[in-house]
């Protein structure tokens, strides 16, 4: 286990010189909560394209996911963060169904979460082209701040966040799928990159729960044979 607090330093290091690099503030965001996201059964790490924020910069994201603030997007993850959580044993959906704020906090001050997109905000449009750019641009700095977190599990949420990321990491992947059709990469032993749903998807939020808690239990399970 890394030690407590070099998490924090690093991606604290990381983002001056981002913007010291771009001249201008970032919106930021990472590991929630060091020591509850090391001492999680799993690290989980959710990538996802830009901040559904028009304020100014500046602004820490981690702040707010902490507090549970927003259920739109981070019910969902918290719905997926605690079924990963739970392996062996497999939570029920009356369970998860009803997410209060105060389950937000304990869930998501586990995690690590980062936009691909810390220049600016977006709003529920996503501007495809300001994206790239930024990807483009800050790449580097992108890369290392995944390698920071050395997480078990890198969530893309959208197919386009997938695709970036990879193009950022290694274009070359051999990408696998599972049983039941979740897209991964093994990146090395116990740590994989999932391609997955935006947790705002038009599906179901029990088939966006169950669909990617089995894809991580299938692969827990070849890992362990």
């Amino acid at each position: 286990m890394k030690e407590v607090s070099s998490i924090s330093k690093q991606q604290g290091a990381l983002f001056e010189r981002w913007k010291r690099a771009t001249q201008g503030e970032l919106i930021l965001d990472g590991v929630v909560n060091e020591e509850k996201y090391l001492r999680s059964p799993r690290q989980l790490l959710f990538i996802l394209k830009e901040a559904n924020y028009q304020g100014s910069k500046g602004w820490d994201l981690k702040e707010h996911v902490a507090q549970g603030e927003w259920s739109s997007t981070w019910n969902n993850i918290t719905r997926w963060t605690r079924a990963i959580h739970e392996f062996p044993d497999e939570l029920s959906w009356e369970s998860l169904s009803e997410i209060r704020r105060e389950e937000r906090v304990e869930t998501l001050n586990k995690i690590a979460f980062m936009n691909l997109n810390k220049r600016t905000g977006g709003t529920g449009t996503a501007n495809w082209k300001a994206i790239k750019d930024a990807v483009r641009e800050d790449e580097c700095f992108i890369r290392k701040q995944i390698a920071i977190y050395s997480a078990n599990y890198i969530i893309c949420c959208g197919q386009g966040v997938a695709d970036l990321t990879t193009s950022v990491l290694a274009p070359q992947w051999d990408w696998q799928v599972t049983k039941r059709g979740v897209w991964f990469v093994k990146l090395q032993r116990s740590r994989h990159l999932i391609s997955y749903w935006h947790p705002q998807s038009q599906m179901p939020a029990n088939l966006l729960c169950f669909q990617l808690a089995d894809a991580i239990r299938e692969l827990e399970a070849k890992d362990n044979r």
